[in-house]
């Protein structure tokens, strides 16, 4: 008969706990209490920092998907083009961030050498959309405010003033396919 590991687990933790109950001294107890906050602490940092990558990385998935859409013109030839874009975006963040939190920012250029969209403001709510006509060189930003759980990484990774926030900016620069307008 093979024992799961699940239950060696459940065994070691169940002696390990008696263990603790029968010590009166406390001093484990005294350990634990000085270890477990750092160390629980540093396993939340750890995975925040990892859904902060998955964040990122899904976020420039989208905008090179939603950008596509920019190129062959489908955005450009539907009937609300900014929502059209949201909604792609949206359909590709598969429900992971909420898609009223996302803020695009769309411009066009006549050359790629021109191509050169201004800083992304911090707290501005404007959004630009113009995906241009065929031919054209455009250079589509997709901004996300990261918000952190673990107060010192959210003071080592900002980058958007005073917040414990992360400003997370995916781009896509392309020249638009020859379409009909």
């Amino acid at each position: 008969m093979r024992i799961q590991p699940t239950q060696l687990l459940y065994r070691h933790l169940k002696k390990s706990f008696e263990r603790l109950k029968r010590d009166k001294s406390a001093s484990a107890a005294v350990e634990f209490a000085l270890l477990a906050i750092p160390f629980l602490t540093i396993l939340l940092a750890m995975l925040e920092t990892g859904y902060f990558y998955f964040i990122a990385v899904l976020l420039e998935g989208a905008t090179a998907e939603a950008g596509r859409q920019i190129r062959t013109g489908n955005i450009q030839q539907s009937a609300a083009p900014i929502e059209a874009f949201k909604e792609q975006l949206c359909d590709n963040m598969f429900n992971v961030v909420a898609c009223n939190e996302l803020r695009v920012d769309v411009r066009n250029f006549a050359q790629f050498s021109a191509a050169n969209p201004p800083a992304i403001e911090n707290n501005n709510g404007d959004e630009t959309f113009a995906p241009g006509a065929a031919g054209d060189v455009v250079v589509a930003r997709v901004i996300y405010e990261f918000q952190f759980i673990t107060p010192f990484l959210g003071q080592i990774l900002n980058n958007n003033g005073d917040t414990e926030a992360r400003l997370l900016i995916s781009s896509a620069a392309f020249r638009n396919e020859p379409f009909d307008n």
